[in-house]
């Protein structure tokens, strides 16, 4: 950077003034006071800010005109989870883009790993999810369990400074044995960022280094020449005939979606790493905008069954596969290895993808005949800034094989494990009085037996009325069903209308079963 040298400052509200201010409060349209100024729940957070210029004054003043403030950020350590937690980081506006922010999380790193942490944990929004991702941390989902659980812990104990609309993302930090001298959390000073050392610091100049400027990009029309594909974007998809002949699929005007980035605002760069090539816009992009169409030769059942390849095919979910299938439509696949667009190249990202994927039209069955999906967009999720990677989850379906090389990460979804089945118990009949719907006072098990007609003595009014009073299991009968019923026991019933099992029962006839209430009452009833 010719003359200009890095520099990092660690200290209290004081560090930074109001430069370290402003680089916060720019990356967020609203930020709470206590953070910035230290207060409260913040009170034992420090600021750490990242300069770029002259080396600072002796008295350790900062001369405004010749170091500027790059990027900042409030750190705090948890001594007793081993934790170094960030709730704010942020670049200068008009220094992103420059990998600053890369090297500030560099630092954090060495630091905490000098005091002694064992884990990184940010609170990332939605836009700044993809760069936590670049910095090697993980949202919960791609985390260890070790990880988990400590996240899980923290939370639980109120430490973590998160916002509300805000995600937990932690990566595991370096083992460095603490050297005598070293400066504890409250420590401040400066600290040229040449003297941190450190292979996590080295790795971010790499990056820094290896950016690939604009100059360098590839633009969407002149990547088919130099990756190897033909681009039909402005000619559309098409199917194949029986002949061989390219079929245009023809769309109706309700069935198109206003393309707010101009395709020619699309690159196409080599990303760090082993990405391959991955795009990025040379524009901002607002949330729900619509960035690129995709567009291939449409496939049918027996023709994706024919392909070996599926990396560069993108599908319906299985619920519209299977409305397009039942209304007999044959455009089910994109088929995007040989003729697409710049859509092709977008990366996958499980965890902060910040596109997705939207089916147009909207499926309504109610009409003669159904209107299905026919074409496919992406959108963004929220807003992006220029020269960000593009990122799209490509699901569950597609297959991941570098993630499973991760050590100690695991990206795949794990599944629960199976519930313990209770085993059911038969119902035991209560002994204690219960009260009828109908006839008010509580009564012991005799009296009711009594009134009822089952147990002998005088019946009750209600049970005289009958035909017959006597239970069927009480009745005379000959033959070996006498005997049969004689062996099992007598059904229960209610007292107030006589009805068994099976029949409409008194609300207050168990208590055990959920199956005892009525099925039709006009009011609530009180235990």
């Amino acid at each position: 950077a010719g003359e200009e040298s890095m520099y990092v400052s660690v200290g209290g509200v004081e560090n930074g003034g109001a430069s370290a201010e402003r680089v916060m409060r720019s990356a967020f349209e609203v930020l709470d006071d206590n953070c910035v100024s230290l207060k409260a729940q913040y009170a034992l957070a420090r600021r750490v800010v990242l300069w770029r210029g002259a080396p600072p004054s002796d008295s350790g003043g900062v001369d405004a005109a010749s170091c500027r403030a790059v990027a900042a950020c409030i750190a705090e350590v948890h001594e007793g989870s081993g934790v170094l937690e960030v709730p704010i980081l942020a670049a200068a506006r008009h220094e992103r883009g420059r990998g600053h922010g890369s090297v500030l999380v560099a630092l954090l790193v060495q630091m905490g790993a000098a005091l002694g942490c064992r884990l990184l944990v940010v609170s990332a929004t939605t836009e700044s999810a993809r760069f936590w991702l670049t910095m090697g941390l993980h949202t919960p989902a791609g985390c260890s369990p070790e990880i988990r659980a400590t996240l899980r812990e923290l939370a639980q104990s109120s430490q973590r400074r998160g916002f509300a609309n805000s995600i937990a993302m932690a990566m595991p930090l370096p083992r460095v044995p603490r050297r005598r001298g070293d400066a504890g959390a409250g420590g401040g000073g400066w600290l040229s960022c040449g003297a941190a050392g450190g292979g996590a610091l080295a790795a971010a100049f790499a990056r820094l280094l290896a950016r690939v400027p604009p100059e360098q990009a590839l633009a969407a029309a002149d990547a088919p020449s130099a990756l190897g594909y033909e681009d039909i974007n402005s000619a559309g998809s098409f199917k194949l005939a029986a002949d061989g002949r390219r079929v245009p699929i023809a769309y109706s005007p309700g069935e198109r979606m206003q393309i707010g980035v101009p395709y020619a605002k699309l690159q196409a760069f080599c990303t760090p790493g082993s990405r391959g090539w991955g795009v990025r816009a040379s524009v901002p992009v607002a949330r729900g905008t619509v960035v690129v169409e995709v567009r291939g030769r449409m496939l049918s059942d027996a023709e994706y069954a024919e392909v070996s390849d599926t990396s560069y095919i993108v599908s319906y979910d299985d619920a519209t596969l299977a409305l397009k299938r039942a209304a007999g439509e044959n455009e089910l696949f994109f088929d995007l290895r040989e003729q697409g667009n710049v859509m092709r190249l977008i990366n996958d990202c499980m965890e902060a993808p910040n596109l997705q994927l939207v089916y147009h039209p909207q499926p309504d069955l109610s009409q003669n005949p159904p209107v299905l999906p026919r074409r496919a967009y992406l959108v963004a999720k929220h807003d992006i800034p220029p020269m960000v990677e593009l990122t799209w989850n490509y699901g569950p379906h597609y297959e991941r094989p570098w993630l499973d090389a991760q050590a100690g990460v695991s990206h795949a979804r794990e599944e629960a494990p199976p519930k313990r089945r209770r085993r059911s118990r038969p119902s035991r009949p209560s002994r204690r009085p219960r009260r009828c719907c109908r006839s008010g006072p509580r009564r012991s098990l005799a009296t009711a037996r009594r009134g009822r007609g089952t147990s002998g003595g005088r019946p009750s009014p209600r049970s005289s009325s009958r035909s017959s009073s006597l239970p069927p299991h009480a009745r005379r009968t000959s033959g070996r069903s006498c005997a049969r019923r004689r062996s099992q026991p007598p059904p229960r019933r209610c007292w107030c209308t006589g009805a068994g099992r099976g029949r409409r029962r008194c609300w207050r006839w168990s208590w055990r079963t959920l199956s005892s209430f009525p099925t039709r009452r006009t009011s609530s009833p009180g235990r």
